[in-house]
């Protein structure tokens, strides 16, 4: 009969030589036996050192543990008495990197120095004073000299202002004898001349003067029209503006010249509403000199 070692299946035929169903080599009944007992040999003989080993490893596992347990003991004891004798250097100040020499006391200035910075200080405010003084006497002379200019000034002005109280009652005078001397009144003849037509005629003008305001009558020669008085008329002694009206025609004439010495000249504007004089609006020049 054969077995097979690994599902302990029995088979009867011996030509059968492993096992149907994982196919484990068979073996008979007696190498079956032989073989327990070498397994059973071999097992017990590895218990056997197995115990031995872990004995061995018990032991070096204590031996290592106390040592650990001794080198950190020996460790703590050191630390401590390193603590212990630095407090006591220090205590004592004799500790490492510390110096136990005292420092020296710092040299007192003689008194021979002492009186030296004091008299510096001394000329060093007396100067200060000195230059404060400078300043405020030199600011005051400013001011002098800056009072007597206002001063002058203030003179110069005053001598202008009678100049020019002098020069204008001057002019005053001369403008008063030059419009006595330049008076208009009086009568001027001359002529007019018609542009708008391109025709001239004899022009008489009589004035009469009150100051700046002018007055009188033109007269103009026939066969034109425009004879009038004059209803308006100003003059500053360089100009003449004024009006004359011919009330029997409707004709307003608007005169402006420029006075020369005996003589004046200038333009004329004629405007009517007279329907039978056309253009309504005429246009000319006029000059006349003082008989």
């Amino acid at each position: 009969m054969k077995r097979c070692p690994k599902c302990g299946r029995s088979y009867y035929d011996e030509g059968i030589n492993f096992c149907l169903d994982d196919g484990t080599p068979l073996f008979s009944s007696s190498q079956t036996a032989v073989s327990q007992e070498t397994q059973m040999t071999v097992v017990s003989g590895l218990n056997a050192s197995g115990s031995s080993i872990g004995k061995t490893s018990n032991k070096t596992k204590i031996i290592l543990l106390v040592g650990f347990l001794a080198t950190v003991f020996l460790l703590f004891v050191v630390g401590v008495g390193a603590l212990l004798f630095y407090f006591a250097s220090t205590a004592d100040g004799t500790g490492a990197g510390i110096s136990n020499t005292r420092q020296p006391k710092a040299q007192q200035p003689s008194n021979s120095r002492l009186s030296d910075d004091n008299n510096t200080q001394d000329r060093l405010a007396d100067e200060e004073v000195s230059k404060q003084e400078e300043a405020a006497s030199d600011e005051n002379s400013s001011d002098d000299r800056s009072s007597d200019v206002e001063q002058a000034e203030n003179e110069a002005n005053e001598e202008k202002a009678d100049v020019d109280t002098i020069e204008t009652e001057k002019e005053l005078v001369e403008d008063e004898d030059k419009n006595e001397t330049n008076s208009l009144e009086g009568k001027y003849v001359g002529s007019a001349t018609n542009l708008t037509f391109n025709q001239t005629t004899g022009l008489s003008i009589r004035i009469s003067q009150n100051g700046s305001t002018i007055g009188g009558r033109v007269n103009v020669s026939k066969p034109a029209l425009g004879s009038g008085n004059i209803i308006s008329g100003y003059t500053d002694g360089k100009n003449i503006s004024f009006v004359s009206y011919d009330s029997k025609n409707d004709i307003t004439i608007y005169w402006e010249g420029r006075i020369k010495k005996n003589s004046m000249e200038g333009s004329y504007t004629a405007t009517t509403s007279n329907p039978y004089l056309q253009p309504n609006t005429q246009y000319g020049t006029w000059r006349v000199r003082r008989e």
